[in-house]
């Protein structure tokens, strides 16, 4: 820019750009000139003006056209510096010093690096030409999940120094498939997680009936697994029983009368095994155990348990009724005349819960049919669905309902969910995370599954309080997690349960007495965000699908809220404290497995007779104080707010079963 001057004003090709021109006769002045074009002038007659109100005039402008050419000038001489990544990042433990995690992705070239924590674990090593890599260093390392933070500084970086996390996981992989190998074969069997409280002398003896539906693909080979250990609390580390546990005896029949039965043994012909506090043992294979393909089996497992000690239980609360036997019996003697053939133990209503195998495994996979791995919350172990029907298959959960559903082809399945589970504590092998469960899987000698389905997720954000970016990075390390244990394992993550609580007295009867804890209101919780970011984000891995089925669990009208029944009445008659039925009469025939709720109790229905004017309920467990007449009765689709009940599974079941048909799970 130039201030020129001349005795008259400027001709066109007077100057430049950005000139200015004062015309010392007549006192006008020009500018600044632009697109080669004069302004027209401004008069300065009557002022002569000094230079600090020239400079006034000019400086504006000047400090414009400088800032810009600086910001200009920084770009180009500076970089944003991209987050950095691992090519891999899955070790063992037992790998020697010198073994590479991954070569680093995305560093700037010139930048200088450093790694905490510094304590030989992991180093660095490389150059910007050949790569720079994370490497096994000479310290010791245990199994678990480990941070690594990477600290780029750079010059010429606008967001020096920067600071990455790369997670490392330090476990063995599983054994790589293989077709003469074991693959998980029965559709019923979920670890264990929780246990009752002490036995006294009347009851030392525990005989329990679990009924299970055989895989599409021909089994032989048989193992049955049984474990002493459970889930401390809602969350946290898996801990052994008060003692050792000891089957006197377990027996397999091919069909729930018992025609045909074969003794479990262990240890190479034992009928009896004790398993110590904390331990999973295996079976022998059940010779001549060989039942067809989809048909159905029955186990029968009589324990003991020390008075004072514990009984460790499943999480399949027992049924009412004859429904195939299923249940168990508390006996001060010792039952071998149930082991084989025979009389199966008494269902007990209400009782404590029937202890089974946590899973079965057999040989005669082809190796490529879908046989999954079911990781998952509470809402997949289950503890809420009443309905064992016969041709529901005995399975519960919504997951496992739709992969036994002969729809689209039944696939075959271990549950090993965990009551309470998140992403944060589980996504890992530390003490008391998963190291139960993959110690298990580790026995079996193989991979026994192809594909794994997890609902993970839900747990972090509502009871975790984790932002959105948190459980975007718990949700991410979850999957890395298992990519890591199974680097060619598809996963299929499914989600939608709302998370609600209800006004007071009503439990989830109506949709209007919900409200969406904070974290999982829409549009603007971070549970609908997460859900939202899992169906579009880039950042979920090719081989991740997921699963949305909040259409089956959410009303249509109030997202984030659960569908309600609408079903109402009233007692037909007094119902008194310890009672297990009640008259009612209700604008609809109640459901299996729905909640019940009369004043302030609510409990589960697991039979109905009829009509909806005059239907007699039979009640899961008993009523604990007493109901007159007439009094207001109701029904809902979940107890809790958290998790789905009976109807509401089947309904998500049959969703899953399409999915199937239309070749989504696969």
């Amino acid at each position: 820019m130039s201030l020129l001057n001349g005795t008259a004003p400027p001709a066109p090709g007077d100057g430049v750009d950005g000139d200015f021109w004062i015309d010392t006769t007549a006192w006008f002045i020009y500018g600044p000139k632009a697109a080669g074009a004069w302004p027209a002038g401004v008069a300065m007659i009557g002022h002569t003006p000094t230079n600090a109100e020239l400079e006034a005039l000019i400086t504006p402008i000047v400090d414009s056209a400088v800032t810009a050419a600086v910001n200009a000038l920084y770009l180009q001489l500076t970089v944003e510096m991209p987050d950095l990544s691992l090519s891999g990042d899955a070790i063992s433990p037992t790998a020697p010093a010198g073994t590479v995690v991954g070569t680093l992705v995305g560093k700037t070239p010139g930048s200088l690096l450093s790694i905490s924590p510094n304590d030989g674990r992991f180093i660095l090593t490389g150059d910007d030409y050949n790569g720079w890599k994370v490497v096994r260093g000479s310290a010791p390392v245990v199994a678990g999940d480990l941070d690594l933070l990477v600290t780029q500084t750079y010059l010429a970086g606008r967001n020096s120094p920067k600071v990455d996390a790369l997670r490392i996981f330090i476990t063995d992989p599983l054994p790589v498939l293989t077709t003469a190998g074991y693959a998980f074969a029965a559709s019923r069997f979920v670890f264990p997680v929780t246990s009752t409280g002490g036995a006294g002398a009347g009851n030392r003896f525990q005989l329990s009936n679990t009924y299970f539906a055989t895989p599409a693909w021909t089994a032989t080979g048989w193992r049955f697994a049984f474990a002493n250990f459970y889930l401390a609390g809602a969350v946290g580390p898996e801990r052994p029983a008060n003692t050792a546990m000891t089957i006197e005896f377990a027996t397999v029949t091919d069909d729930p009368v018992g025609t045909n039965a074969w003794p479990v043994t262990f240890n190479g012909g034992s009928t009896s095994v004790v398993i110590p506090a904390g331990q999973v043992v295996l079976s022998d294979e059940v010779v001549g155990f060989a039942p067809a393909a989809n048909s159905h089996a029955y186990i029968r497992v009589q324990k003991s348990v020390p008075v004072g000690g514990y009984q460790l239980v499943s999480i399949y609360p027992s049924t009412v009724g004859s429904d195939l036997g299923e249940g168990n019996e508390g006996t001060s003697a010792v039952q071998t005349g149930k082991r084989l053939g025979g009389a199966i133990a008494v269902t007990n209503p209400g009782s404590t819960q029937s202890y089974s195998p946590c899973f079965a495994v057999a040989k005669g996979w082809d190796g490529t049919s879908p046989v999954f791995l079911i990781n998952g919350t509470s809402r997949q172990v289950p503890t809420s669905d009443l309905v064992y029907r016969q041709a529901q298959r005995s399975v519960t959960s919504a997951i496992m309902r739709g992969l036994d559903d002969t729809t689209g082809g039944r696939m075959a399945f271990g549950n090993f969910s965990q009551s309470g589970a998140y992403a944060l504590n589980t996504a890992s092998e530390a003490t008391g995370a998963f190291a139960a469960r993959m110690a298990a899987l580790r026995a079996i000698g193989n991979a026994p599954f192809n594909r794994i389905a997890t609902d993970i997720g839900p747990n972090d954000i509502n009871q975790g309080l984790l932002s959105l970016p948190a459980i975007k990075k718990a949700t991410t390390n979850w999957w890395r997690f298992w990519r890591a244990h199974c680097p060619s394992t598809p996963v299929f993550h499914f989600f939608g349960e709302p998370w609600t609580t209800s006004a007071p007295g009503t439990y989830w009867t109506t949709v209007a007495d919900q409200t969406p804890l904070p974290s999982a209101a829409y549009p603007d919780g971070v549970q609908p965000l997460w859900f939202n970011w899992l169906l579009t984000s880039a950042d979920r891995p090719a081989w991740v699908t997921a699963i949305d089925m909040r259409t089956t669990y959410e009303d249509g009208a109030s997202p984030g809220k659960w569908k309600a029944p609408g079903v109402t009445g009233a007692l037909l008659a007094n119902v008194s404290a310890g009672a297990l039925y009640c008259s009612v009469d209700m604008s609809a025939v109640a459901e299996l497995g729905e909640s019940l709720v009369v004043d302030n109790e609510r409990i589960y229905v697991s039979s109905t007779t009829g009509p909806a004017s005059n239907q007699t309920l039979g009640m899961h467990s008993k009523f604990t104080a007493a109901h007159p007449a007439t009094t207001l009765v109701r029904t809902a689709y979940t107890t809790d707010g958290v998790h789905p009940a009976a109807p509401l599974m089947i309904a998500g079941g049959g969703y899953i079963a399409g999915l199937k048909v239309s070749g989504v799970i696969h």
